[in-house]
């Protein structure tokens, strides 16, 4: 009986806190851009390593920007890469000298990207860092929203939406993957909206250089690998200094799937290996709250089947589970553009609770590699 009392408490949670986030999402403005005269200058930080095949596409995005060139600055650096990213990086410094690509390269350490943005962050000319990824793609508006957002809100800090890029038919793993990923964008805008920010992606980020270093010597994170963005989010509100969400189809970023279902394994246990150093309260509450409820889904699960619970009532606590996270999905794809992905929506439901499960308890009960490279946790 006590054992489906707790069951019960923690699902009642789960629903409130992402018909929250629905709420939340369907609460926040859309963005909407103006005609205004660029002032803001940009220091644009690119950290990568083995990327030749994405360089390219993400180089070519980034001189495609239309912002003024006077305005923004781009450093490329190069984390030990192995591969042909830093001649790409060089030829595109040499092709188009209108622009100010600096490229640098890493130091070892615990924390290589981290410590790359640091690095970056020394040399830049701008007051505002934008932060992308080497695999990703920039809209063309990318740096006027950022700087219309700033010259009428000020925020310390603005976090984008990210999405993907497709192809005609996704795999089983990138339909997957889209269905997990749709989960944390519309939880993290959702946060946003309901004034609980607690997640943001380093693929679309711009915030305050001064602030930024005056934080480096406060916090705690610096030796944990991954994090570079939800950490210094929540140092940001930590101290109390105004953020903001970008919600916007015209900042969307986009990045490119993982090639294996391994590979995404490893990297969502490299996400959450990093979630019990959550220096913010309500961050850590909503992991909580979402692990237990996976791993209350997937016993309940089995005590169905098996027929230690009525099924009639274990299938009443997935579906109940499964519906009000399609709410949060099905709001966020339509943002997103990708309403056609809801159709994988219910298998990709029956398969997420236990690879929920196996990610968190793999990112407790050991490391995780990534790049090729293992990191403790």
């Amino acid at each position: 009986m006590l054992f489906q009392i707790l069951m019960f408490s923690m699902l009642f949670l789960y629903l409130v806190l992402i018909g929250s986030f629905f709420i939340g999402f369907r609460k926040m403005p859309v963005f909407l851009e103006k005609e205004m005269v660029p002032r803001i200058g940009f220091s644009l930080v690119v950290v990568y390593r083995n990327e030749a095949e994405n360089l390219p596409e993400l180089l070519n995005s980034i001189v495609a920007l239309e912002y003024p060139r006077e305005l923004f600055e781009v450093f490329l650096v190069n984390d030990h890469s192995e591969d042909a990213s830093v001649g790409i990086c060089e030829r595109y410094a040499n092709d188009f000298p209108e622009i100010r690509f600096q490229l640098l390269n890493a130091e070892s350490s615990l924390s290589p990207k981290k410590d790359a943005i640091f690095l970056a962050a020394g040399k830049a000319r701008f007051e505002y860092l934008a932060i992308t990824d080497a695999d990703c793609l920039l809209p063309s508006q990318w740096l006027r929203n950022f700087d219309q957002l700033l010259q009428e809100e000020s925020p310390v800090l603005i976090a984008g939406p990210v999405g993907f890029r497709h192809a005609m038919s996704a795999s089983f793993s990138e339909a997957f993957e889209e269905i997990d990923f749709l989960s944390l964008q519309g939880s993290t805008i959702g946060g946003f909206g309901m004034n609980k920010p607690f997640l943001c992606n380093s693929a679309n980020l711009c915030y305050r250089k001064s602030a930024y270093l005056h934080l480096q010597q406060q916090r705690r994170d610096l030796g944990i690998a991954s994090g570079d963005d939800v950490f210094l989010l929540q140092h940001f509100l930590q101290h109390q200094l105004p953020v903001s969400f970008i919600k916007s189809e015209k900042s969307i970023v986009q990045t490119g799937f993982q090639k294996s279902f391994q590979q995404l394994f490893w990297q969502r246990v490299r996400w959450a290996a990093k979630t019990s150093a959550y220096p913010d309260a309500f961050g850590k509450i909503v992991a909580i709250v979402v692990f237990f409820t996976n791993l209350m889904t997937v016993t309940w699960f089995f005590l169905a089947v098996f027929q230690f619970w009525k099924f009639q009532l274990g299938i009443g606590v997935i579906l109940a589970k499964f519906l009000v996270d399609f709410l949060l999905i099905a709001v966020t794809s339509k943002f997103f553009g990708r309403k056609a992905v809801l159709a994988s929506y219910w298998w990709a439901a029956v398969i997420y609770p236990f690879f929920s499960t196996a990610v968190a308890l793999r990112s407790v009960f050991g490391g995780y590699y990534w790049k090729g490279r293992p990191f403790k946790r």
